[in-house]
């Protein structure tokens, strides 16, 4: 038995380990969010869920408003903090059983699975004004930044998930 416990142990270890880096590569680090390479990863598990259940999945793009200034004018580290708190509302805003990813830079996902348009553009609103309302503390004050969402339906406005979020995008620039 020892002989045994002393050649898995090393076995168990590595499997242990590469099941905490596969988890690592799927979260952003900074936000604690799913990231991009978790969608590709989860999509078509998701997608032949929505099928099956006859659901839509609602599609929320968010865009962080002119936050190349933060940056700027700030630092990185206030607009890391910025990326942060903005998760967190976006987090609060959507039910559990939805998926909020960060998608790259300043910009988010949220996946409403089942929910109607009308509750996407609810959600939508309540986010935009959450934002608005929120003020962010910095080191040379309070902060005000707004966010841009867009909404697409899939797979009521395109065949393809890609294609709807393409349209979120661009509703979101509107």
């Amino acid at each position: 038995l020892r002989i045994y416990l002393s050649e898995a142990a090393p076995v168990i270890e590595t499997k242990r380990l590469m099941s905490s880096l596969k988890e690592a590569s799927l979260r952003d680090p900074m936000t604690h969010l799913y990231n991009r390479r978790f969608l590709e990863e989860y999509l078509p598990t998701m997608l032949a869920a929505v099928e099956r259940q006859k659901n839509d999945i609602a599609i929320l793009m968010c865009d962080v408003d002119f936050f190349k200034q933060v940056n700027d004018t700030l630092g990185h580290e206030a607009g890391d903090a910025v990326l942060v708190k903005v998760s967190e509302i976006i987090t609060q805003t959507i039910r559990a059983s939805d998926l909020a990813i960060r998608f790259g830079g300043e910009e988010f996902l949220a996946l409403l699975v089942g929910a109607s348009e009308e509750k996407a553009m609810e959600v939508a609103e309540r986010l935009r004004q959450t934002m608005e309302e929120h003020s962010f503390h910095t080191p040379t004050g309070p902060l005000q930044k707004t966010i841009s969402v867009g909404v697409s339906m899939f797979p009521t406005d395109g065949q393809a998930f890609w294609e709807c979020v393409k349209f979120a995008d661009v509703a979101m620039y509107e």
